[in-house]
C-alpha cells in the first residue's frame, strides 16, 4: 500500500501486528519505526521462505503463514530516473578546436529533434551559440574512463579536453560540429534553440550515423555490438544496456 498516508499505514501495521501476533507496545514501536524511516508500507522481520501471491509477500515461519505488505521508501524530489544516456556533445571552438563534455539529462524530444539540460557556462554551450551546430555520439563501455572524464573536466579550464582524452576528431559531413572516432554512433544536429533559463538546448537532427563495426545482420545499429553505457544517478555509476526482453508495439497487443 502506498500514498504516504499515515491512517492507512497505522491500519496496514495493525492488521499486519494482528496477524502475527504483536503486542500493542510492539506495533506501536514498529509504527513510529517505519514513520520515521518514510516506509509508506510495511512488513515484518521475518524472512524464512518467501512466497509471492496476489501483490503480497507471503512467509512460512515454523508452520505459521506471516503477510508482508508491500512497501515503498519515500526518497523525496530527485533527478532519477532509469535509464539515463550518456551522451558525448561535440563541438568546435572559435579556432576549430574540438571540445567534448559528458551530460545525462537528455532525450528525444520529436521526431527529428533532441533536447538536452545544459548550462550556460560550459564551454560546449558557447560554442553551439557560435556555430549553430553539435554532435552527440553515445558513450561505450570500453571509453568509461574517457567519457567520465570530459564530463569532469571544463573545457573552460582546459581547452584541449578532447585531446587529453584521446579522442580523435572528424568533421561531420552533415552540420559544422566534430564526430569523435572512438565513439562508433553519433547524432549530427543544427541549434533550433537554447534558453539560458531553462538550460534547455533543442538540436534538429540532421543525420544518424554508425560505424559499420555495430551493424547487425539486418543492416541497423545493434546494441549487444555498440554497448552504450547509461548512467545510474543512485550510485553515481555507469551501467551498460542489458539484453532484449520483449517487442516494442507488439508484446502489448496480447493484451486487447
Amino acid at each position: 500500500q502506498s500514498g504516504g498516508c499515515p491512517a492507512a499505514v497505522h491500519r496496514l501495521v495493525l492488521l499486519v501486528g494482528l496477524m502475527v501476533g504483536m503486542t500493542g507496545n510492539e506495533y506501536l514501536k514498529r509504527y513510529i519505526e517505519l514513520q520515521k524511516k518514510g516506509w509508506s508500507g510495511v512488513r515484518t522481520s521475518k524472512t524464512k521462505r518467501k512466497a509471492k501471491y496476489g501483490g503480497m509477500w507471503y512467509n512460512r515461519y515454523n508452520n505459521e503463514t506471516e503477510v508482508l505488505i508491500a512497501m515503498r521508501k519515500n526518497f523525496g524530489a530527485k533527478p532519477w530516473t532509469y535509464p539515463q544516456p550518456v551522451l558525448m556533445i561535440a563541438t568546435y571552438g572559435e579556432d576549430g578546436t574540438p571540445d567534448v563534455m559528458n551530460a545525462a539529462w537528455g532525450g528525444i524530444s520529436d521526431d527529428t529533434q533532441i533536447s538536452i539540460c545544459v548550462s550556460a557556462d560550459h564551454k560546449s554551450t558557447k560554442n553551439i551559440l557560435a556555430r549553430k551546430a553539435f554532435t552527440v555520439s553515445m558513450a561505450e563501455a570500453p571509453y568509461v574512463k574517457e567519457c567520465d572524464y570530459v564530463g569532469i573536466v571544463s573545457g573552460n579550464k582546459e581547452p584541449d579536453k578532447f585531446a587529453k582524452a584521446g579522442f580523435h576528431a572528424e568533421p561531420s559531413e552533415f552540420v559544422d560540429a566534430p564526430l569523435i572516432k572512438e565513439l562508433r554512433m553519433a547524432i549530427e544536429c543544427r541549434l533550433v534553440s537554447y534558453d539560458p533559463e531553462t538550460c534547455r538546448l533543442v538540436g534538429e537532427i540532421v543525420n544518424v550515423s554508425a560505424d559499420e563495426g555495430v551493424l547487425g545482420e539486418d543492416g541497423t545499429i545493434d546494441p549487444n555490438l555498440l554497448q552504450p553505457i547509461t548512467f545510474d544517478p543512485v550510485h553515481n555509476a555507469y551501467r551498460v544496456i542489458g539484453e532484449k526482453v520483449g517487442n516494442a508495439f507488439r508484446d502489448g497487443l496480447e493484451l486487447r
